[in-house]
């Protein structure tokens, strides 16, 4: 074994643990976040399980998934700004050859701000179509148009 490790260039040994202590950070991260996951999961269903033993009520918010903090444009914004960094990252490592990954990611990241704005323009839309569509409210607020049966005074008819 000692042959072996005297053979070996110090710099190809490092070169080689690099990586695998690298995968072995990812594998390590995954392994984290889903344990506590499933942590929180099984806290939630003792706290169900305790609720229904006593016969209290469960709240539907206690059920429902949580809300994420991301939205399509946060996921757009921050595609641009890696595409942008990986850029500038291989600019001035001078590999000029693969700045086009940077590019890449980039114009992902404007696609999806190009597909979010015609979503928005095609909903509001329909949503003007759909007021349009409606019958005109009634002054008093009652939602029903004048006439209406139920915007008629009460008494006999």
């Amino acid at each position: 074994m000692n042959d072996l490790l005297d053979r070996v260039e110090p710099g190809l040994l490092v070169g080689m643990l690099i990586p695998i202590a690298g995968m072995i950070l990812v594998a390590y991260l995954v392994y984290l976040a889903l344990h506590f996951r499933q942590q929180r999961n099984d806290k939630l269903m003792e706290t169900v399980q305790r609720l229904a033993d006593r016969g209290q009520p469960i709240p539907p918010w206690l059920l429902e998934p949580p809300e994420r903090s991301s939205t399509p444009f946060y996921g757009a914004m921050t595609l641009i700004g890696v595409g942008v960094g990986l850029m500038l990252m291989f600019y001035t490592m001078d590999v000029t050859k693969v700045i086009g990954i940077g590019l890449m990611v980039a114009c992902i990241g404007v696609a999806q701000l190009i597909a979010l704005a015609i979503e928005s323009r095609r909903r509001d839309r329909r949503e003007q179509r759909r007021r349009e569509a409606l019958p005109p409210s009634a002054p008093d607020g009652s939602g029903f148009p004048p006439g209406f049966p139920g915007n008629l005074p009460p008494g006999p008819r």
